[in-house]
């Protein structure tokens, strides 16, 4: 159960329902064993231990509304990769940064921008 606890996330929201982060399962527990955060849902997983039992949460939300002053993200090759999990967009496989590319959805030479919504993930056979 240890190894659960250190490698899956959960939502975290903030007091307006918005999403604002993801933490751990064990930040989450202790937000919500603390009274910081409220659990909004559960995964079907159980931790125990030997004082307590705890149903694990697949979303929190704060108690305490906290102001987000948002930073705009760089457009940026390891950005992209990030926000599109490393998985080509074409046959949806995770790759390492390496084995993969950035393809344009409307092509540079048709008049594409290096934008956000123009770009997508591919790796280099997809992308060939």
């Amino acid at each position: 159960m240890y190894h659960y606890l250190s490698n899956n996330s959960v939502l975290v929201l903030n007091t307006s329902y918005e999403a604002i982060n993801i933490c751990g399962v064990r930040r989450a527990i202790v937000l919500v064993l603390s009274g910081v955060a409220t659990p909004e849902e559960y995964t079907n997983k159980i931790y125990r231990s030997p004082s307590t039992t705890v149903r694990i949460p697949a979303v929190i939300r704060l108690n305490k509304y906290i102001k987000i002053s948002f930073k705009l993200i760089t457009f940026s090759r390891k950005n992209i990769f990030l926000r599109d999990n490393y998985i080509c967009h074409y046959c949806h496989n995770q790759f390492k940064p390496k084995e993969l590319t950035i393809d344009h959805v409307l092509p540079k030479s048709k008049g594409g921008w290096n934008n956000w919504d123009n770009v997508v993930t591919a790796c280099i056979l997809c992308n060939y």
